[in-house]
């Protein structure tokens, strides 16, 4: 499923977007707050499993976050589904674009969907301890911090704690 918000267009992952998926999972900027830098080889495992083709087998829904405007593709967005009422959601930009609104837009136009066409009803997000820019774009779009948890998970040798978040929707969004 393709859709748009006022300033983007989300498109279901594919091929011709994997230069950008490869951009964002080797940017220190972007990945400083996600995971250890993994090879070129092990990235495009996890790009192939978000395919559109492939992704509803596995119940996760990927999208490429394009700019309207300029048709420039920057950065991906969308969620695991947990069970048939919850979802896992996850997004990355790359850095040029981060600050601007778009993660928020993005954000509210895939929970939209999910509500709508899924009938998800509650998403829950994790995020890196100090990673403010997703902090602020989860609050914004209504998210509630629930908690702050240690899972052992570690990130260039230095072990990180996770916030976690959560927003549960009536039917009528």
């Amino acid at each position: 499923m393709r859709f748009q918000s006022q300033r983007l267009l989300l498109m279901p992952l594919s091929q011709d977007h994997w230069p950008v998926f490869l951009a964002l999972h080797s940017d220190d900027s972007v990945m400083q707050y996600v995971a250890d830098m993994q090879s070129e080889a092990h990235v495009k495992v996890r790009f192939e499993q978000r395919l559109g083709e492939h992704s509803h087998h596995t119940h996760k829904f990927c999208w490429a976050i394009t700019c309207k405007q300029t048709a420039a593709v920057f950065g991906v967005i969308g969620y695991d589904l947990v069970n048939d009422s919850q979802a896992e959601l996850g997004y990355m930009l790359l850095p040029h674009h981060q600050g601007r609104g778009y993660a928020s837009e993005a954000l509210e136009r895939v929970i939209a969907f999910a509500v709508k066409a899924q009938g998800v009803r509650c998403f829950s997000a994790t995020v890196t301890q100090g990673n403010e820019a997703s902090r602020k774009v989860l609050i914004n779009c209504g998210f509630s911090q629930l908690q702050t948890r240690n899972t052992g998970y570690m990130i260039n040798g230095k072990e990180v704690n996770d916030w976690c978040f959560e927003l549960c929707v009536n039917a009528q969004l």
